[in-house]
Formats: structure tokens, sequence, C-alpha cells
């Protein structure tokens, strides 16, 4: 077990009071964003990191180290250099826009839905609504042509 998953396993456990039990190469304890009783939280050293994966509500493992007072940079047995940092950080946000693209995605899609069914035309906060989706798409799509993909 490394340093880094035995310093965050134990905070995890004094935070929700239970004790973690072994599963397979790791852990299994009660998430610290919503655990109750259930050990649904998976812990576990991987090549280079800590792995967390919470199998319950799939929480962000950022949120989930922020809440022990952790940040990301503490689950790696090694520290990154700045060019490692910047991949990571730049992964991180094509995460957080794929996420958000799916969103807004889903909101055109109803939207468009609506129109063709009934002849959309309120200019009221649906129609500011689908502004705002295709500006974030559009933003994400200048994010990836600059990352050279598209």
């Amino acid at each position: 077990m490394s340093t880094q998953l035995n310093v965050i396993l134990s905070a995890i456990e004094a935070n929700t009071g239970k004790k973690a039990r072994s599963a397979g190469n790791g852990y299994r304890v009660v998430c610290p964003l919503h655990g109750k009783s259930d050990a649904n939280l998976s812990i576990s050293d991987g090549d280079s990191k800590v792995l967390l994966h919470c199998h319950s509500h799939h929480c962000d493992p950022k949120d989930i180290l922020e809440s022990l007072g952790f940040n990301i940079r503490d689950i790696y047995h090694e520290q990154l250099n700045p060019q490692q940092s910047k991949q990571h950080a730049t992964a991180a946000q094509r995460r957080k826009i794929i996420d958000s693209l799916q969103m807004e995605l889903l909101i055109l899609l109803q939207s468009y839905s609506d129109f063709y069914k009934t002849l959309y035309t309120d200019q009221g906060a649906d129609a500011q609504r689908v502004r705002l989706a295709v500006s974030r798409i559009g933003n994400a799509m200048d994010f990836f042509k600059k990352e050279g993909i598209s």
C-alpha cells in the first residue's frame, strides 16, 4: 500500500467513522460525500496514483479529496512535473467540457423537438436558454479547435 493510499484511506475512515474493508486489490469504504453505511467507494493503488471510484453516485474524485482537505495532486505516488501537471489539467478541462456539451445538446434536442411539435415561437426564458446552449457549444468547439481536435 502506497503512502498516499494509506493517508487518504485513513482520512476517509476518520471522516465517516467506518472502517475500510479489503476488496480485490484495494478497499471499499463509505463515500465521504454522501455515504451512510454502504461501502460504495473503491480505493486502490494504480500504476502512478491512487484510484477512487464512487459506485453509487459517481462522485468526482476531486470533490471527494477536497471534502477531506486534500487536492488532486495528493493522489500521485510521485510529484508531477509541470508538463504532466498541464496534461492532467487539460484532460480534466476536456472532460468537463464534454460533460457540459452533453447537457447542452440534450437541451437543444428537447427544444428543437418542442419546436417541431408545436411550431415553437416563444421568445422568453426557453429561447434564452437555447441561445446559452448554442453559445456554450460554440465555446467548446473553439476549445477543441485550439487543442487540435475537430
